[in-house]
């Protein structure tokens, strides 16, 4: 047998290597050949293990019970396989019937005699239906635990018959059982399991269906059916005998979900044993028409209904309808049976209230009529529904573990009872109702509350949702939670009550509910406005508040940036009272992270007993990362402050205490003061490291004369810090630090915890009245940070504490955009520094001190630091005698001036303590003495360093003169010796001497100082760090071009016509100082014109606040550090522009542009360092390095444009570039800021690209890229490096391996170009999951000017490796629509989480390769896709090549699809791309024998709107066009939407697709479609009307265009017939035809015609694209979501409305009584306003609505006779404006409408009757935005209306009150319209409306009347009943597809509406107007109209 079988497959696979392309004959004569071999092998009578193993695909067999059949035709006696295991999965058709004389068949698989047996058939379906009266059935069985019996099929269908799963045996399907018995017959299609224990039960597994009258499950033995069901249900009994268990086990199955439309489920019970019905593992529906009975005749163990699931919430659910559980435990008709809750949920559904005390009961288990629960902890078993209510105590131990949630209301207690422990384990409801027959209910029970609403996600254009708190009631009387399992928790949502809260041994919790649950993100809060008293007498109470533990993740249009929301709890207490009863217990209150608890001033002082009330414990408040807000102030009672140890730093609770807890933030805030107080003289405020008070104002009192001491914590203040009894405030202890911030800058978020962009601060001023002393720590200093506003202090001291002036960044830590913007300032008494201290003005600081005294520390200064000095002349003559002060005692420590921002002043009185001495000439032999400066003792040292151009600034008196000498002598002095050696000039910094002078310089006072004077002085280069006032400001003049000049001035004038100066170290103060006009260099001849600057080797020279120069050239420096030529551009104004002609330097050169700078021509320089905007006009050459000093590209400041640029050295550049010309980085480079790149750009070191956009023409690699930290690089042409790698995306550093400081998180990347040469490189693509998907988009691969092969996206040169988290698409381009990455993200939005994220958990898609256009694939090249590697794993694990490895698998195939990924191909690709007119594969590989590896779980999806059922979709070949070998697992090939697939089984060749549709799909496709609408998208994508038919003896009917009647088909071709001659179309002529039959011929054989295929465009891509199918209803229902109806409706009541109006019907204006029933012509106008907003419409399970605007004018006129008869007739016209709702919201309507109307009416005496025929007509214009395409249709809808109302007037003392009543009929028409888009849709043929409606009201109206006019104000009331058709029903016709229509019905109209009129009339003389406003609401409608007129009565 075994030989037979290998010659089948040999000979098949010759077959296939001799006739690659199947014609006809050689497929015939193969199949012919196999056929006899297996005709051979045909002995016995019975269908067995050989038969069944050998059969051909396609094969069908009968089974027929006729002892004759032996195999003949495929028709045996019977089925037995017993004897060897069965293989083949090729499609086979088993039919087991009975006909005629047969005998019954019993079908048997199974046992084997001794072993286990197995059949692997996944391809066969086998049918059992009898055709006579003989029974059939198969029988699936094993004899023991080793000889078991396991069968794999494709399908079961049993019409009529049984299909037994007897004991050890287990049958799995692929597809599905389905159950189909004739209409009356449902036991007569039954599957039998027939266990005998547990142990021997066997198993069923597969997707259950069922037809006609459905099918019985017959558990007469124990039996596990694992299964779910279509979302349609099944009709079905389920019989379950007594003593036996049937296990329903839905764990894994799609939707995990059995729903029973209609059976019964009959549950036996018995005298010892019960029948058990166990369900596990998912959701059991039972319909409202499902008997759930018990049918036993013995019941002492009842049958039992068994709810049995695991810890996790909701694994198993038993829905089922209110009565029919109530009929099921009362017996009705039967026994009584029982429900167990074993860890399951057991849902009830009705809305009616259901009281779990009286409409069940709890007892034992299989107890008549009892719930039991068994199994697991509390809350484990569950019982829900959406109204309950627990009126009475459950029984106790039976209920007192479950769990009670009620979706919308629980009722706890009666009103007529007292509230009790009512004996449940836990309650969740949304609304909480509690009664009780006392003013207070006593709460026992654990009850939680939650409120969560889902809406609109506003910050995604696409459809989207996100959980919201919503409001919730609670409805409860004063409330005593008591007990020891007494809890209320407020678990999300918003709550409030205005009773009386009271804790006595109970706990209330807001929040704090567990991460990765339904709260992520979600807010709770609860608002006191009663007493919440504490009862401490009996036991402890709890009170938590937390935030919820979990954050939601809100997407956004922006992949990138999803919203993060945590949420909080709030417990609000600021309008309540808190009442304290001390006693031996305590209340503690946890305010744990994300927890606010809200107060009072009062409120705080009780729960910190301010009033020192006796009794042992009252509240202890602990706060664990959460927040304490006080409305008002914190202090202590009768306006004293409050005992500072009421606030301290602790692990546990104390009573009275607020207590800092634990190792995250925690705050107290006020919103006015706090004042606190050492009261005793040890009471220190320790509120630990990470506590914190806020407060507008602190006031801080010392005991006694001691200073009032913060230990730990930080105190913000707002405006003031102060002491009410003069005490100082000393920050940390010595060994802790403290900290206190003056001022605040608070990022400002909205809602949903997104900052804004602004920022809250405090007042811009604010003051310290008292002294600070910073007393630290060693390693934990005190701080002061001055963060915002200008603040005034007093002395202030550090030792072991630093003080901050400015900050760069908000509270939170956030860098801010521009800190310049935020200035922060501190002026003080007297700042003293000692061991461990420091001070540090930053860049936007600034700090004012009259003294300074350091003896140790550091000062460092970035910003602005003045200190003035107090000198205090000593008198010689005191007891004792004193000396000079100057407030300066500079004795150690360091002063660092540091940056182009910095100045350090000391001012005048500072710098008296600096003389000058003049020094001596040499007098014969005694030698001169050189100048000297002396500095009194104790005043300064030598300790300041000035470096990166910063400025020491020493504000001497005008008359004090330095020479060469008394310079070096003043550096000595002051500076110290690392930036100033012997005295020597600062080489990068300056030194302004104020208003002194310079011996031998002089300022004219023309401003101008003469070169010839100062080059005279003794050493000039003394002065190339001297500013002085007047220096700074004066031009230099009668320079030639031949000396170098040093000198710190405005400017410099050169002589004549000289165009260049040299420069030694020089400061160009301001280029409009002096004489000059704008010019730092010019020359006299011409001055406006800028001239020249030499800066010779070494020197320094600086450009300052803006201003012109001509060329710049820089000579080279001595070395590459110390000795650098440095040329410095700053001005702190940006508008401050420094114009050069162009710049040029040498070697170890340094240019620094710190100002804005723009460059006429070139740059060419040794380093650059752009830290402001540098343009230039011509290139840019870098032969040194390029960088800035950003510390982060958010603070970058710098940027460069120029015409080309050209980096040597290494790049690490944060602003950005803009270059027009080439650029080309020939080292390392990293580029973090937004580049434009319009021509070449070339890397030829590694480079990476970061945060930024980057736009490139071309780009050249000759190493590596890295595209990270969400860059995007975006190309024309990408060209890389043999061997090397692109990368997109990051992984982290430790993921890298990497083991050093400079760690990094994963990150995303974003590569798009229209073309990349790879020539051998790899693109490798991967960020970390949570991260955005990493996105690649390649138009085409491969060299520009390679040959079209029709390879439209290239070929491939290399690998293309998309690892986790990554989107790589080859084949895509920019459109004028959208982007690459937006193309990327639409169309693979469903795979993409709220972060943009892929994901690779459970069915989840992780990594994406998507070929968008046809592609060939170079030999060697590799395409590989694998969501479960990152760059290190896949790099470490390709490397093992070792067999059936990772690495093996790479190396192996050309093409490698990992689990969990997908390799997607565009619809271009698969069904578009031709080469010569001839179709090619989507991929080609250019090599023989290609194939591809899969994973198990890999998967190819197919993407676009042209695939269907009916193409012939090529995905792969190879060389030869034999497609390629599948190794590895089966891949599934699919749709995106999963509607349509295909398996390309693994060990085969691959090459053609042939989608079929997926009903495993079908349920949860189209979920936003109606019935209909979703039946016409699956019926279009099976192609096939009769697709729901899954019987065996379905027939296909396809989908047919037009009849195509010049073409026939002949059972083989189509024949045409030409000239005369018959000839066969070819294929690709006949593509879009196809053939069905017409009729039969006279032999009744079939007469087939031929048709073009059924084919719309825009169904084609809603059932390809689409996984809503909302696109397809809003063509469907296009003017029903336009409002079409409505507009017709409400048009037309606009018309009768004005004719009620003008009769005086209602008060739309009424009519004055005097102007009623007289005689003549009236002309009258009505202007109409109406609004209408409606919801909630029912659209065949779709919800819709429309909001409506009208706006119209009527015209009448009329006649009065006088008897009281009105006649007359009126025009209406208007438009209005419709926007569609929910379903409908893509649809809008712009209408005009006109109507006439003619009416009547007459008045006799009170009554009146008025009747109008009407008839009005809206022009519609409809437009539907759909993601496809934009729809639109033209239509008139039409009211045809005619009415008549009665009324009859009373009159009560002056006012009249008049009941109304009418009836009107309405008819409303919608034309048939098309619907267009590209290309017309369909059309639509609607049904008319006939509405009856009958109004019933009454008015109320009085009049007012003057000399000249009547008023008359009126009140209607009207409630209006419609009858007839309250919906439309039309058919749409799908074009081009003839058989297929869809008919809708959508509710257009509410059947009741009430409505309120108010209106005022009033008249003078023939004149009358009336107004009238209108209210209109209606279940789903609410409507609002403004209605006038006006009439003259002739």
């Amino acid at each position: 047998m075994k030989q037979t079988n290998n010659a089948i497959k040999f000979l098949m696979a010759q077959y296939r290597a001799i006739f690659k392309n199947a014609y006809f004959k050689g497929l015939t004569s193969a199949v012919l050949l196999t056929a006899g071999l297996a005709a051979g092998q045909a002995q016995a009578a019975d269908f067995s293990d050989t038969t069944w193993s050998g059969a051909a695909a396609g094969s069908v067999f009968e089974i027929t019970g006729d002892s004759s059949n032996d195999g003949t035709e495929n028709k045996y006696e019977n089925l037995e396989v017993t004897a060897a295991d069965v293989d083949n999965p090729a499609n086979i058709t088993i039919n087991i019937t009975a006909g005629g004389d047969s005998g019954a068949v019993a079908a048997t698989i199974g046992p084997h005699t001794a072993n286990q047996l197995t059949v692997n058939a996944t391809g066969t379906t086998i049918n059992l239906n009898k055709s006579a009266s003989k029974d059939v059935s198969l029988t699936v069985t094993g004899s023991g635990a080793a000889a078991t019996t396991t069968v794999n099929l494709k399908a079961i269908n049993v019409t009529n018959g049984t299909f037994t799963v007897a004991k050890y045996s287990t049958v799995s399907l692929a597809d599905a059982i389905t159950l189909s018995a004739a209409e009356g017959g449902i036991a007569n299609a039954k599957v039998s399991f027939t266990g005998t224990n547990s142990a021997e039960a066997g198993s069923l597994v597969g997707k259950l269906v069922t037809s006609g009258a459905g099918g019985t499950l017959d558990f007469t033995g124990f039996g596990n059916l694992k299964t779910y069901t279509d979302e349609t249900g099944v009709d079905l009994d389920i019989l379950v005998a007594a003593t036996k268990t049937a296990t329903l086990n839905l764990d894994g199955q799609s939707g995990d979900t059995f729903k029973i439309n209609s059976g019964k489920i009959d549950i036996k019970g018995d005298g010892s044993t019960a029948g058990t019905f166990t369900v596990t593992n998912g959701t059991l529906d039972i319909g409202s028409d499902v008997n759930l009975t018990n049918s036993a005749t013995t019941n002492t163990k009842a049958g039992t209904l068994v709810v049995s699931g695991t810890d996790v919430a909701d694994a198993t659910v038993v829905r089922v309808d209110t009565t029919v559980l109530k009929n099921f435990l009362t017996a009705s008709g039967d026994q009584a049976g029982s429900v167990k809750l074993d860890k399951g949920t057991l849902e009830l559904v009705g809305d009616e209230q259901f009281d779990l005390a009286t409409d069940v009961t709890f007892g034992d288990a299989n107890t008549a009529g009892a719930i039991t629960q068994t199994n697991g902890d509390a809350g484990d078993s569950v019982i829900k529904g959406t109204n309950l209510a627990v009126s009475a105590a459950l029984a106790d131990a039976k209920a007192n573990k479950v769990a009670i949630v009620a979706t919308d209301t629980l009722t706890l207690g009666k009103s007529d009872a007292a509230s009790t422990d009512l004996k449940f384990g836990s309650a969740t409801a949304r609304n909480l109702t509690l009664l009780s027959n006392s003013a207070t209910f006593t709460l026992a029970n654990k009850v939680t509350l939650k409120a969560i609403d889902e809406v609109d996600n506003p910050f995604l254009t696409a459809e989207g949702t996100i959980k919201v708190a919503g409001n919730g009631q609670l409805d409860a009387q004063h409330t005593t939670i008591s007990g020891t399992n007494a809890q209320l928790t407020i678990a999300a949502g918003h709550y409030s009550t205005g009773y009386n809260v009271t804790l006595d041994q109970g706990k209330l919790t807001v929040g704090n509910q567990a991460a990765g649950t339904e709260f992520d993100g979600v807010d709770a809060s609860l608002k006191l406005t009663g007493t919440l008293s504490l009862d401490n007498g009996t036991g402890a109470n709890t009170i938590t508040i937390a935030g919820n533990s979990g954050a939601q993740s809100i997407p956004t249009d922006d992949p990138k940036n999803p919203i993060s929301r945590k949420s909080s709890g709030v417990l609000d207490l600021t309008d309540a009272e808190i009442a304290i009863t001390r006693g031996s217990q305590l209340t503690t209150i946890h305010v744990n992270a994300g927890g606010e608890l809200l107060v009072s001033s009062e409120g705080f002082r009780q729960l910190v007993n301010a009033a020192s009330a006796t009794g042992t414990s009252g509240a202890a408040t602990v706060l664990s990362g959460g927040s304490l807000f006080v409305d008002g102030s914190i202090q202590g009672e009768n306006n004293k402050a409050l005992s500072a140890a009421k606030l301290k730093s602790g692990a546990s609770a104390t009573t009275d205490v607020i207590t800092f807890s634990g190792s995250v933030a925690n705050l107290v805030e006020a919103s006015d003061t706090i004042w606190l107080a050492d009261t005793t003289g040890s009471e220190t405020l320790d509120i630990s490291d990470t506590g914190t008070l806020k407060a507008q104002t602190f006031r801080l009192d010392g005991n006694n004369d001691a200073d009032f001491q913060v230990v730990r914590g930080k105190l913000i203040a707002g405006t003031r810090v102060e002491s009410s009894n003069g005490n100082d405030i000393q920050l940390g202890n010595g060994t802790s630090g403290a900290t206190l911030d003056l001022g605040y800058i608070e990022a400002d978020v909205d809602k949903w915890g997104r900052t804004t962009g602004t920022y809250t601060t405090s007042s811009a001023t604010g003051s310290v009245s008292t002294n600070l002393t910073l007393s630290g720590g060693a390693s934990n200093h005190a701080k002061l940070n001055v963060n915002y506003g200008a603040w005034t202090a007093k002395d202030i001291a550090v030792n072991s504490g630093d003080i901050v002036i400015g900050v760069s960044s908000d509270a939170d830590g956030a860098a801010l955009a521009d800190p310049s913007l935020y200035k922060a300032s501190l002026s003080a008494n007297k700042l003293t520094l000692g061991a461990n201290a420091s001070t540090t003005v930053n860049t936007n600081g600034t700090a004012t001190l009259n003294e300074l005294a350091m003896s140790d520390g550091t000062l460092n200064v970035y910003g602005t630091m003045t200190v003035n000095g107090h000198f205090v002349e000593g008198d010689d003559k005191a007891a004792p005698p004193t000396t000079d002060t100057y407030g300066v005692n500079i004795t150690g420590g360091e002063i660092k001036v540091s940056g182009r921002n910095a100045n350090l002043i000391f001012g005048e009185d500072a710098v008296k303590a600096i003389t000058l001495n003049a020094g001596t000439a040499a007098v014969g032999p005694t030698p001169a003495t050189p100048a000297s400066v002396n500095v009194a003792s104790g005043i300064f040292t030598s300790n300041i360093s000035v470096d990166e151009f910063g400025l020491l600034t020493l504000n001497f008196a005008e008359g004090t003169t330095f020479n060469a000498d008394s310079l070096k002598s003043l550096r000595k002095a002051l500076l110290d010796s690392s930036v100033s050696t012997n005295g020597s000039a600062l080489e990068a910094g300056y030194i302004n001497l104020g208003a002194a002078t310079i011996d031998g310089v002089h300022v004219s006072k023309q401003g101008t100082i003469d070169w010839a004077n100062l080059k005279d002085f003794a050493d000039i280069d003394q002065l190339k760090d001297i500013v002085t006032d007047d220096m700074a400001s004066a031009t230099l003049i009668n320079v030639n071009g031949t000396d170098t000049v040093t000198a710190n001035v405005a400017n410099i004038q050169l002589d004549g016509n000289q165009q260049t100066v040299n420069l030694g170290d020089a400061y160009l103060a301001d280029a409009n100082g002096g004489i000059s006009n704008g010019n730092f260099v010019f020359n006299e001849d011409n001055p406006s014109q800028a001239g020249n600057a030499n800066v010779t080797a070494g020197a320094h020279v600086t450009l300052a606040n803006g201003g012109n120069i001509g060329s710049v050239s820089l000579a080279a420096g001595n070395n590459a550090e110390e000795g650098k030529t440095i040329f410095n551009v700053i001005a702190q104004d940006p508008n401050a522009v420094t114009n050069i002609q162009e710049i040029s330097a040498g070697d170890n050169t340094l240019v620094n542009i710190s100002g804005t700078t723009e460059v006429a021509g070139r740059v060419n320089v040794d380093d650059l360092q752009a830290d402001a905007a540098l343009t230039a006009a011509g290139a840019v050459n870098v032969n040194g390095d390029l960088s800035d000093t950003a510390t982060s590209p958010a603070l970058a400041q710098g940027s460069i444009s120029a015409a080309s640029l050209t980096v040597d050295g290494v790049t690490d550049y944060s602003g950005d570039l803009d270059i027009t010309g080439r650029s080309t980085f020939n080292d390392e480079a990293v580029l973090e800021g937004n580049n434009n790149f319009a021509d070449v750009v070339t890397f030829v070191g590694d480079a990476e690209l970061s945060y930024g956009t980057t736009n490139a023409t071309t780009v050249n690699l000759d190493q590596n890229l890295i595209v990270d930290e969400g860059a995007t690089l975006n190309a024309t042409l990408v060209e890389a490096g043999s061997g090397q790698t692109i990368f997109v995306g990051q992984e982290s550093s430790s993921e890298a391996g990497y083991v050093g400081d400079d760690s990094w998180e994963s990150s995303t990347g974003y590569f798009f170009a229209d073309r990349v040469d790879l020539n051998g490189a790899y693109i490798m693509v991967d960020p970390a999951y949570g991260k955005a998907a990493s996105m690649v988009g390649i138009g085409q691969l491969g060299d520009v000017n390679q040959a079209n092969v029709g390879n439209d996206a290239g070929t491939l040169e290399g690998s293309v490796v998309s690892l986790r988290n990554a989107i790589t698409a080859i084949g895509v381009n920019d459109t004028n629509e959208a982007t690459v990455r937006e193309q990327l993200q639409s169309t693979f939005a469903q795979y993409l989480d709220a972060n943009g994220s892929l994901s690779n958990k459970d069915d989840g898609i992780g990594s994406i390769l998507y070929v968008a256009e046809s592609l060939d694939v170079n030999n060697g090249s590799k395409l590989i896709v694998d969501a479960n590697k990152s760059y290190t794993t896949f790099n470490t694990a390709r490397a093992s090549t070792a067999t059936n490895s990772y690495g093996a698998h790479i190396s192996d195939n050309d093409v490698y699809i990992g689990s969990n990924s997908a390799l997607a191909i565009g619809d271009n690709a698969a069904l578009n791309a031709t080469y010569n007119d001839v179709p090619r594969a989507a991929l080609k590989f250019q090599k023989n024998g290609a194939s591809l590896y899969a994973e198990k779980g890999a998967q190819v999806l197919l993407v676009g709107s042209g695939f269907s059922i009916r193409d012939n979709i090529r995905l792969f070949d190879d060389l030869e066009n034999d497609g390629i070998l599948i190794n590895g697992n089966n891949v599934t090939v699919s749709t995106m939407n999963g509607l349509l697939t295909y398996t390309l089984e693994a060990g085969k060749l691959a090459q053609n697709v042939n989608l079929s549709l997926n009903r495993r799909a079908v349920d949860s496709a189209f979920y936003a479609a109606s019935a209909p609408v979703k039946n016409t998208l699956i019926t279009y994508a099976a192609n096939d009307l009769n697709w729901a038919d899954t019987s065996a003896d379905h027939e296909t009917q396809q989908l047919l265009g037009d009849r195509v009647t010049d073409v026939k088909w002949n059972g083989t071709d189509y024949i045409v017939t030409e000239n005369g001659t018959e000839r066969a179309l070819t294929d690709e002529e006949s593509a879009d035809l196809t053939h069905d039959v017409i009729g039969h011929d006279d032999n009744d054989r079939p007469v087939y015609g031929v048709f073009e295929k059924g084919y719309n465009y825009f169904l084609d891509q809603v059932v390809r694209d689409s996984r809503s199918g909302a696109e397809a209803e809003t063509v469907a229902r296009l003017a029903v979501f336009g409002g079409a109806a409505q507009a017709a409706i409400s048009a037309g009541a606009s018309t009768y409305d004005a004719v009620s109006g003008r009769m005086g019907v209602g008060a739309n204006g009424a009519n004055i009584t005097v102007a009623d029933n007289t005689q003549g012509a009236a002309l009258w106008l009505a202007p109409i306003y109406k609004s209408s907003d409606s919801d909630g419409f029912d659209a065949e399970g779709v919800d819709y609505g429309v909001d409506m605007d009208l706006y119209g004018v009527a015209l009448g006129a009329d006649y009065t006779l006088s008897n009281g008869i009105r006649f007359g007739a009126m025009f209406n016209v208007g438009s209005g404006e419709v926007d569609g709702q929910g379903a409908g919201s893509a649809v809008s309507n712009d209408f005009d409408y006109y109507g006439f109307a003619v009416y009547g009416g007459y008045s006799m005496g009170a009554l009146s009757l008025v009747a109008d025929v009407s008839y009005t007509v809206a022009d519609n214009d409809l437009e539907g935005n759909t993601s496809i395409d934009k729809v639109g249709a033209s239509l008139d809808s039409t009211n045809l209306s005619i009415g008549v109302t009665g009324q009859y007037q009373l009159d009560f003392n002056g006012t009249t009150v008049t009941p109304h009543a009418g009836l009107r009929f309405s008819r409303i028409d919608l034309d048939d319209y098309t619907i267009d888009g590209e290309d017309i849709i369909a059309d639509y043929d609607a049904d008319s409306m006939n509405i009856f409606s009958i109004p019933v009201g009454v008015t109320f109206a009085k009049e007012f009347t003057s000399d000249t006019w009547t008023v008359k104000p009126s009140l209607d009331l009207t409630l209006t009943g419609n009858f007839g058709d309250d919906e439309t029903d039309g058919t749409v016709h799908w074009a081009g597809v003839n058989n297929l229509s869809t008919n809708v019905s959508s509710e257009v109209i509410d059947n009741f509406t009430y409505g309120a009129t108010l209106g005022v009339a009033a008249q003078t003389g023939n004149f009358s107007l009336g107004l009238g406003v209108n209210y209109t609401g209606s279940s789903n409608v609410d409507e609002f109209g403004v209605q006038a007129n006006a009439r003259f009565v002739f």
